[in-house]
């Protein structure tokens, strides 16, 4: 049983989106923000026991990146709805950002008909980042610095996942890093 429990708790990540959903057309803004704290720890809890306990599967790699991909859309959706000054105020970079975030899936959709769930090294940090800015622009907190460190480290994730799709031969969900990905192809 103890062996599920990374799935379980991607799996309540997605069924916290119809509520995620709902908090944001009803403008619901304290249980939408708690929900996402939620769901950006039982993201941490289900990556971290699947790698701790030996755990991971391609099923779970996949329902964490659907649940990631749920989650990352309703924090966006967030964004918009909550603090739309902040918003407006970096509508360039953060449309840069999104558009930066795109281009993986699309040369992955295209290379191999799938999502990608590479599981990159500087995804995760990247999403323990964004996390944090989530919670410290909602708290109404953030140091502008910091949105630069998020928007700096997000940007350089996103490029090497956008290389890592171009690069890797075939599909798998277990890349720790470019890096590691092209020392393989070097080695044989």
């Amino acid at each position: 049983m103890m062996r599920h429990l990374p799935n379980i708790l991607s799996i309540s990540r997605l069924a916290a989106l119809p509520v995620l959903v709902w908090a944001l057309v009803s403008g619901a803004e304290n249980v939408f923000v708690w929900l996402i704290i939620c769901c950006l720890i039982t993201d941490i809890l289900d990556g971290f026991l699947a790698r701790r306990f030996g755990w991971a599967t391609p099923l779970g790699a996949r329902l964490d990146s659907l649940a990631d991909l749920g989650v990352f859309a309703c924090a966006l959706g967030g964004l918009f709805v909550f603090q739309w000054p902040f918003v407006h105020a970096h509508r360039f970079v953060l449309l840069v950002l999104v558009a930066l975030y795109l281009l993986s899936p699309l040369v992955t959709a295209m290379r191999f008909r799938k999502w990608p769930s590479y599981h990159l090294w500087s995804a995760k940090i990247t999403a323990y980042v964004q996390g944090l800015f989530f919670v410290l622009l909602f708290a109404k907190v953030l140091p502008l610095a910091y949105f630069w460190v998020m928007v700096v480290v997000t940007s350089l994730a996103y490029v090497e996942e956008f290389f890592v799709a171009l690069k890797i031969e075939r599909y798998r969900s277990d890349v720790k890093s470019l890096y590691h990905l092209l020392k393989m192809k070097r080695n044989g």
